[in-house]
């Protein structure tokens, strides 16, 4: 009785609007990843497509929390280093500092 109470519950929530955590993302992969049996890691990509600029954004924010806590100079190091794995330029580097002082 309790498993079909879930699964009317998870069919509800597929429909409702509700808005984006952490526990949800997650709880949502492994249902996908159960369903289709693929990896979680692939699901992650699938339902992050799906999700809207300010879904993104929050979740995002949850998840620095969740890693980071208080500490903003942790947060902005991990940052950086994201920016810089997905190609864009290190501006901290000490290139683009000799740069701005030739006057780029």
């Amino acid at each position: 009785m309790l498993r079909g109470v879930k699964q009317r519950l998870d069919r509800v929530e597929a429909f409702l609007p509700l808005p984006i955590t952490a526990a949800r993302f997650y709880a949502r992969a492994r249902q996908i990843a159960r369903h289709t049996r693929r990896s979680l890691g692939s699901t992650y990509e699938i339902i992050s497509k799906e999700l809207s600029d300010n879904e993104l954004e929050s979740l995002a924010a949850e998840l620095e929390r969740a890693a980071f806590g208080d500490d903003t100079a942790a947060r902005d190091t991990a940052g950086r280093e994201t920016l810089i794995a997905a190609g864009y330029p290190d501006w901290t580097s000490e290139v683009v500092e000799e740069q701005r002082d030739e006057g780029w």
